[in-house]
């Protein structure tokens, strides 16, 4: 049987998928934003085996894009160990 995923639900399952995130890393981002939906509904919802009330998938989008920016955060971070802000602009250190 085919579940017919909601656009906003493909959009997550992708993110997710694309950046290899593990469904209890969204869940704890998802709970530090007031979400309420257990571990197991969030990953059944992140693999397109459920769904979620539209104002917890707005928190899971939420926590989601939280755990997006600190991964950004981590990837900028480690791009700027290697280079040295000067007068006239970046330098390799």
């Amino acid at each position: 049987m085919s579940v017919e995923l909601g656009a906003q639900q493909r959009d997550v399952v992708e993110l997710v998928h694309s950046y290899g995130f593990q469904p209890w890393e969204v869940w704890v981002e998802y709970i530090a934003v007031a979400g309420n939906a257990s571990e197991k509904a969030v990953a059944d919802y992140i693999f397109g085996r459920g769904d979620l009330p539209q104002l917890e998938r707005d928190l899971l989008d939420e926590g989601l894009q939280s755990l997006v920016e600190k991964e950004w955060d981590d990837q900028l971070r480690g791009f700027f160990q290697h280079v040295t802000c000067t007068d006239t602009g970046l330098e390799d250190k």
